[in-house]
């Protein structure tokens, strides 16, 4: 499969308390953005929504603290199906090829909490936190800041936004596909 040219660069917010992710979990945000893959992988597009949680309406204090989510916020905000359907028909505007998250417990949820899989139709999904690690050489995976700290990528924003944390992942995608080698790559 040739390498795609556009990339939605996806992250989710997820309610949970202080032992964890709750039970049945549910998306309370998402952010993405569409990029070029390319040495410079610049932000095309933006896409970010809170989400009104169902079975656990009500987020705990330790969610809010985390993410910086209010109750106002998700109680205003509109259920994952339309937040789904808009997300769908922004990634197909732009006739994006594939999309990525880090790690894999994103495609999870993304798969347990949309009704017509794949998301969308058509489009690959990759692990970018595991085609990082082959792409630089790295022994064993890594968090996304930790990440960014050996490919000497600055931070952006808040941690646990998910527009921020997609900004960021977003930054390290030259990386993730070999046009950027991290300092200290091995020859």
């Amino acid at each position: 499969m040739p390498m795609p040219d556009l990339v939605a660069v996806v992250d989710l917010e997820l309610t949970c308390n202080e032992e964890g992710l709750l039970p049945d979990t549910e998306i309370i945000q998402i952010g993405a953005t569409i990029t070029r893959n390319s040495s410079e992988s610049p932000i095309l597009s933006e896409f970010s929504r809170f989400v009104r949680p169902e079975i656990n309406p009500v987020l705990t204090d330790y969610c809010s603290e985390l993410t910086g989510i209010g109750q106002a916020e998700v109680d205003a905000a509109d259920l994952w199906d339309q937040v789904n359907q808009e997300l769908t028909e922004w990634i197909h505007k732009y006739q994006v090829e594939a999309w990525c998250s880090w790690g894999g417990y994103d495609l999870e949820q993304m798969m347990k909490q949309c009704k017509h899989w794949p998301f969308p139709e058509g489009c690959l999904h990759f692990d970018a936190k595991k085609a990082l690690s082959f792409s630089q050489k790295m022994k064993g995976r890594v968090g996304q800041k930790m990440a960014m700290k050996i490919c000497n990528v600055p931070m952006t924003g808040e941690q646990h936004d998910a527009l921020h944390d997609a900004r960021n992942l977003n930054a390290l995608i030259p990386f993730v596909f070999g046009h950027k080698k991290r300092p200290g790559y091995p020859s």
